[in-house]
């Protein structure tokens, strides 16, 4: 047909792969004793970057095996980190880039489209937050996000020569409240809670 062009046929071999990594897991991250108490019966808790690919590896594997989203690999700028205490791992986070175009937060902002494509790259987005199924300490979320919210600007810079500026983060309502969200942005938790 005039005006037509009759493109080749698919090329065998070559598939854009966007299926998630097979993840086995290992008695490594088989679920631990329960720890029920206050925050303070933790002990000292921190966030921890995580840095060496066999640290990497067991955090891919917590976040397949516990996180209901599960594990992807991730890409562009992020950050993973464990969740550490004197009574040892408690879970895991991951901050990354943010979402390209989201109208409610440009809204918020109040930058043109042109100000958002130039400044999107200091705004980074907690991608997967998880506390051990088997930890049920009052506080503990709150308290760990509002650790990595005031740490990340020293972690982000070293890795990625900028610090960010706003954090922002996806609740899904069917699965969970937000509250531990909240509560670190409002800065509500004091040490008599603990």
């Amino acid at each position: 047909m005039k005006g037509s062009v009759l493109l080749p046929g698919k090329r065998e071999g070559y598939q854009r792969k966007r299926s998630r990594r097979h993840i086995s897991f290992t008695r490594r991250t088989e679920a631990k004793p329960d720890i029920v108490g206050k925050l303070r019966d933790l002990g000292s808790v921190r966030v921890k970057v995580v840095k060496d690919r066999e640290s990497t590896g067991l955090w891919d594997e917590y976040v397949s095996r516990y996180h209901y989203l599960g594990y992807k690999k991730p890409f562009g700028y992020f950050l993973r980190y464990f969740v550490i205490s004197d009574r040892g791992l408690m879970g895991c986070l991951m901050f990354s880039g943010a979402a390209r175009a989201l109208r409610v937060r440009d809204r918020w902002i109040g930058w043109t489209e042109k100000q958002r494509l130039r400044n999107l790259a200091w705004v980074i987005n907690n991608t997967r937050f998880l506390i051990f199924p088997w930890i049920r300490v009052k506080y503990l979320s709150s308290h760990v996000l509002g650790q990595a919210g005031r740490q990340i600007k020293n972690d982000w810079l070293p890795r990625w020569g900028y610090s960010p500026v706003l954090l922002e983060t996806f609740v899904n309502p069917q699965h969970y409240y937000g509250s531990c969200y909240k509560a670190a942005e409002l800065g509500i938790l004091r040490d008599d809670h603990r």
